[in-house]
């Protein structure tokens, strides 16, 4: 496999648009992406850690924070620290 891959290449892999790839690379710093002139590549390597960093339910769950006010399950306000 290459090295650079197209927005092509890349939206067939994640089975999305081209536009899609575009504007996740416009829109996030991290993505992965080399801009030489008007051509535009993703360095395979870098985009596949990329996306394995952004797997949804890796490593240990985030937990989550409750709000002030917010309601407990039995229906008592949780006190705020």
């Amino acid at each position: 496999m290459a090295e650079y891959l197209t927005a092509s290449q890349i939206a067939e892999l994640l089975q999305v648009s081209e536009k899609s790839v575009y504007r996740w690379a416009a829109v996030d710093p991290t993505f992965p992406m080399l801009r030489i002139g008007g051509t535009v590549r993703f360095p395979r390597e870098r985009m596949l850690r990329w996306l394995r960093q952004h797997e949804q339910g890796v490593g240990q769950p985030k937990r989550r924070q409750r709000l002030s006010g917010a309601k407990s399950m039995s229906g008592k306000e949780a006190v705020s620290a």
